[in-house]
């Protein structure tokens, strides 16, 4: 993200610096490249970032469920063959 930005100002101050129109437009096309492959690499990025997020959430969530499972294993061996009967 850095670099996009670090490029795009970099193109910024070259434009400004040199007078001639084609070199400015030539340097404002590259910007406009620089521009859209940032943001195009970011975007991947982040994406990324929020599955690697939700696969974690459900690795870390399977324990979880073990348990809730082991203890209704527990609870149903405690009880008898006929529950109402208990009452």
């Amino acid at each position: 993200m850095g670099l996009g930005l670090l490029v795009i100002v970099g193109c910024f101050a070259v434009g400004l610096y040199f007078g001639n129109g084609q070199t400015k437009v030539f340097v404002a096309t590259i910007a406009g490249v620089a521009a859209a492959l940032s943001g195009f690499l970011n975007r991947t990025y982040l994406q990324m970032y929020g599955q690697t997020l939700s696969q974690l959430n459900r690795y870390f969530e399977q324990p979880v469920l073990t348990g809730y499972y082991l203890t209704a294993e527990r609870l149903a061996q405690n009880l008898g063959e006929d529950p109402e009967s208990e009452r």
